[in-house]
């Protein structure tokens, strides 16, 4: 399904699509630029949530009028493709909501780099956010680079803890209004013994309670300011 509607730049909405994949599928299949460029986009018609293996790097990219799309469980498996969720929805610039779940079967890695950039007016996330196995630790400094609406990460997770990086940084300092309370009260523990760091926007960083401070202690976190 790769570049299936890719530029399309007349649909306004997607046929109704259901897609659920198998681990066993995960070695041909992938969704890069599925309906990248698609700037007049504004929903993806399903009846089901879908799960999809693999490659979605670049799915959504540039649908900057998308404002509807599926729930997705992503299993990241081994396989023929790399598992990616970069770029996945990048420059949604009107998205306000995303619902995903990120699910491995084996200890394969994913590759999550700039996969929520220029999302202005994402405010939610939804799911789980598992970051545990990531590729690379640079990945963590992009997913949400200018997400400058995020509120609430409404889900569980958590950052690079079966990973070996000495040290890894999830930023979410575009974000002046990021609720960072709720995200140290849903998300795992740090298991890895290593440094792992929320950067936060000034704003929130300074907001700060003993509270926050002491959970953020307690699952092996440490908060910074951008």
């Amino acid at each position: 399904m790769n570049a299936m509607f890719l530029s399309c730049t007349s649909m306004t909405e997607s046929p109704i699509l259901n897609i659920v994949d198998t681990t066993e599928q995960s070695v041909s299949y992938a969704y890069q630029e599925m309906f990248s460029s698609c700037t007049k986009l504004e929903k993806v018609n399903y009846t089901n949530p879908w799960v999809l293996c693999s490659n979605t790097t670049d799915m959504f990219r540039g649908c900057s009028k998308l404002t509807s799309i599926p729930p997705i469980t992503f299993l990241c498996v081994s396989g023929g493709n790399r598992n990616s969720i970069s770029s996945m929805y990048a420059g949604c610039t009107v998205l306000p909501e995303v619902e995903i779940y990120i699910n491995y079967v084996d200890d394969t890695a994913l590759y999550v780099s700039n996969s929520f950039n220029g999302c202005k007016a994402l405010a939610k996330l939804k799911g789980n956010l598992d970051l545990s196995n990531v590729a690379s630790a640079t990945h963590l400094t992009t997913i949400f680079a200018n997400c400058i609406s995020l509120v609430d990460f409404e889900t569980t997770g958590s950052i690079a803890g079966d990973n070996t990086f000495s040290s890894a940084t999830l930023t979410v300092s575009a974000s002046p209004v990021f609720n960072i309370s709720l995200m140290l009260q849903r998300w795992a523990v740090n298991p890895s013994g290593k440094t792992r760091i929320i950067k936060l926007h000034a704003d929130v960083y300074n907001a700060l309670t003993e509270d926050d401070l002491a959970l953020a202690t307690e699952k092996n976190y440490t908060l910074a300011s951008a």
